[in-house]
């Protein structure tokens, strides 16, 4: 089975994800959006290194909605800053999308509730990235211990 993904936002977390998931066995990257053209050539070019070719939306702040509305995205990774995660992660819930939201989740309480609520109806997988490991004083723990 093949995970197939689509990205949206390519500022700062959502390269690193083409580079982490690029190269994995069973994830197929098959979109990605981008408000601004040229991160999205960036990262285009970063996803073909690894032996994809996504389709890219851009330059309209809505094109990420086509993304989501894709019957052959499985995943929808949420790279964009967190004053527009509710919406997307409602929309991608709505669409059937299981979702992977970078932090943070939401910006107040009511937002992640609605996020919550949307992924709940809709039966889909919903997560954050809360990646510490790479942090130094973690690695100094992992050392000492």
């Amino acid at each position: 089975m093949t995970l197939e993904v689509g990205i949206i936002g390519l500022g700062n977390r959502g390269p690193t994800y083409i580079k982490t998931m690029g190269p994995l066995n069973g994830v197929q990257i098959k979109a990605l959006a981008e408000l601004r053209p040229e991160r999205a050539r960036q990262a285009e070019k970063m996803a073909h290194d690894h032996g994809h070719n996504p389709d890219i939306y851009t330059g309209d702040e809505n094109a990420w909605k086509e993304l989501c509305a894709r019957d052959d995205i499985d995943l929808v990774d949420l790279s964009t800053p967190g004053n527009l995660h509710t919406k997307m992660a409602i929309a991608a819930a709505e669409a059937g999308k299981h979702i992977f939201c970078e932090k943070p989740l939401a910006n107040n309480l009511d937002d992640a509730r609605a996020m919550l609520a949307a992924v709940k109806k809709a039966t889909v997988k919903h997560m954050v990235g809360f990646n510490y490991r790479p942090v130094p004083a973690l690695c100094l723990a992992k050392r000492l211990f």
